[in-house]
């Protein structure tokens, strides 16, 4: 009946099972609901208003940036900047007037060699050049492929007789006398795959097998560092390291164990420290120079600057409340093993003044420069009892100072006089 009275504006048989059913239940009237507040989507003159005002103030700002400081939705901050403003970032040029680096447009050198190289998994077998002017066909890979079987008969005796080989499948590969010349030498040839896919027989025990004297060699190697990683112990021992890792857990029940799971309190005690140079004068990257402009606004420039020559050298230390100590290094002054050791002097003056609760139980971690490991460093750390946490020298992710705290600093600091 609906469909004959609205045909194509009928409502489907669903909706019209839930209009029923809500006025069965009592209601009367046909039109929507009041809904209260709008979408967060929706974006209003005023929004657009506030947000020009912060673009003026300053046209670097990010997205996040005014979204936090208008307390609004990312969403609508970048609808309001794209959509409605027609603004995009773009980077700052440099200018026409300053020096850009220039080359030479070079291309490769048109006096060339080919090489034949064949290897193994030990390394390189045999390889020639070919002789210029020299085509690769099959009579001339014939030959190579009989100096090659000398060389095998030479270097891999071990396999002279079980040797397969691998070629791709150009003409001079594939050739009558070439598969001829391996079929007699009983040498076949991989040339897209393997031609057995089981498993060859093996004799012996399994490579998994751990005997008491692997758990012996195992053993005396841990003993010389037990921070050694699995990986480090099984290429000293020419062992694999399921096997060894198996030998270190298993049978030796032995576990690295984590300091800070260990020790939760780990981290309040420790203050870590290095040295970094500040310029008078440090240009701002190119990702800081972007700023906010409409298509029709002429892209920004800037001149070529680099960074002054005048420079002094600032030493940190903090802790994960924040900064214990900093000084600048005297103009003309090394940071050398006596200059670092007044300033660990001062450094144990400044913690016992405002980190009173550490000041028994304070660690210091600092990098591997020779100026913190001289022997009147150690010395002087032993006699006041002041742990030294290891820095491992190929763990960047472990140098605080030069991947957060330094960054951070100088980043302030950049486009800054």
């Amino acid at each position: 009946m609906l469909q004959k009275a609205f045909k194509d504006d009928c409502i489907s048989r669903s909706q019209s099972g839930k209009w029923h059913k809500a006025f069965k239940e009592g209601r009367e009237e046909v039109a929507d609901e009041p809904r209260s507040g709008r979408p967060t989507t929706a974006r209003t003159d005023e929004d657009v208003d506030r947000v020009l005002e912060v673009l003026r103030t300053d046209r670097r700002l990010s997205i996040q940036q005014i979204a936090d400081t208008l307390h609004m939705s990312t969403f609508v901050v970048h609808g309001i900047v794209t959509e409605d403003m027609q603004m995009r970032k773009s980077c700052a040029w440099h200018t026409k007037s300053s020096l850009r680096p220039k080359k030479a447009r070079m291309s490769k050198s048109r006096i060339k060699t080919m090489i034949i190289v064949f290897f193994d998994i030990r390394g390189i077998v045999h390889c020639e050049f070919v002789p210029q002017g020299q085509t690769v066909n099959s009579a001339f890979y014939l030959e190579v492929l009989r100096r090659l079987k000398r060389r095998i008969a030479s270097v891999r005796t071990d396999i002279k007789d079980t040797v397969k080989l691998h070629h791709d499948n150009a003409t001079s590969h594939t050739a009558f006398i070439i598969t001829n010349f391996l079929a007699q030498s009983n040498t076949p040839a991989f040339k897209e795959g393997r031609e057995e896919v089981a498993d060859e027989p093996r004799s012996g025990r399994p490579t998994t097998a751990r005997t008491d004297e692997d758990v012996d060699r195992v053993l005396e190697v841990l003993r010389t560092d037990r921070r050694l990683s699995i990986q480090q112990i099984a290429d000293t021992l020419h062992m694999s390291t399921f096997v060894v890792h198996g030998i270190v857990t298993e049978d030796m029940q032995m576990r690295k164990l984590d300091l800070i799971q260990n020790e939760p309190d780990f981290l309040n005690s420790l203050v870590t420290g290095d040295e970094s140079w500040m310029f008078e004068y440090d240009p701002e990257s190119k990702r800081q120079s972007c700023a906010w402009h409409t298509k029709s606004s002429l892209r920004p420039k800037k001149a070529r600057m680099s960074k002054s020559r005048i420079k002094t050298m600032i030493i940190v230390f903090f802790d994960i409340r924040g900064i214990v100590h900093c000084e600048f290094v005297p103009q003309g002054q090394t940071v050398n093993s006596a200059f670092y050791l007044e300033v660990l002097r001062r450094l144990k003056r400044r913690i016992a003044s405002v980190r009173t609760d550490i000041k028994d139980t304070v660690k210091l971690h600092h990098d591997n420069a020779t100026s913190h490991t001289a022997f009147i460093i150690t010395n002087f750390l032993a006699q006041s009892n002041t742990p030294v946490i290891p820095h491992p020298p190929y763990s960047p992710d472990l140098d605080p100072c030069d991947f957060f705290m330094f960054p951070r600093l100088k980043r302030e600091m950049k486009r800054k006089h």
